[in-house]
């Protein structure tokens, strides 16, 4: 048995079939994104936030010393889909008659060369707080400003998937339900 090809011009689909992946994928997927996005908010905006506004405190009310960099703690991060390095700064500074060393981990950098073993560095404490400090450095505000940035992002990306995707399936489900309810009253008057 042969098989003949066609030849020819396409049979046309129907405009339904034409747009179903925008009339039904693309406000599920919008959904599933947004929800994902929003979650990611919800667990990173509100340390993003707290570390900012302490970034903000100490700055204005703490007392400048001078550090060093005594080492730079590199800590590998893997998912799924990718893996990248974190360079965190570790400082030794002195602060009221003691000396310290601090791993400042909310610093962290995915470049390498973001922070150098030797680096004097200023660090500012809270007076009677010395182990609550921070890096008073650009480039250590540079990543919190980052960190916050991201999670905004995040929070607004969801916000507009969710609102893109939430109402239409919310519709579908309903629309759903009833048909199914209203098929188990067919099959109970049988």
């Amino acid at each position: 048995m042969t098989k003949h090809k066609r030849t020819g011009p396409k049979p046309k689909q129907a405009a339904g079939e034409r747009f179903y992946f925008l009339k039904h994928g693309l406000p599920y997927l919008a959904f599933i994104f947004g929800l994902l996005a929003s979650i990611a908010a919800a667990i990173a905006l509100p340390s993003a936030i707290q570390n900012v506004k302490h970034d903000d405190l100490v700055r204005s009310e703490g007392i400048t010393v001078s550090g060093e960099i005594d080492y730079v703690m590199k800590e590998h991060h893997s998912s799924q889909r990718s893996s990248w390095d974190e360079y965190a700064p570790v400082v030794h500074y002195q602060a009221e008659g003691a000396a310290r060393t601090k791993p400042f981990q909310i610093y962290s950098s995915k470049s390498a060369l973001a922070y150098r073993v030797g680096q004097e560095v200023d660090v500012t404490y809270l007076s009677g707080k010395p182990y609550d400090s921070i890096l008073a450095i650009p480039t250590a505000r540079k990543e919190l400003d980052a960190n916050l940035r991201q999670a905004v992002g995040f929070a607004v990306a969801g916000g507009i998937l969710l609102a893109y995707g939430a109402p239409i399936q919310t519709v579908r489900i309903v629309a759903w339900a009833r048909k199914r309810k209203a098929t188990k009253k067919r099959g109970k008057r049988a």
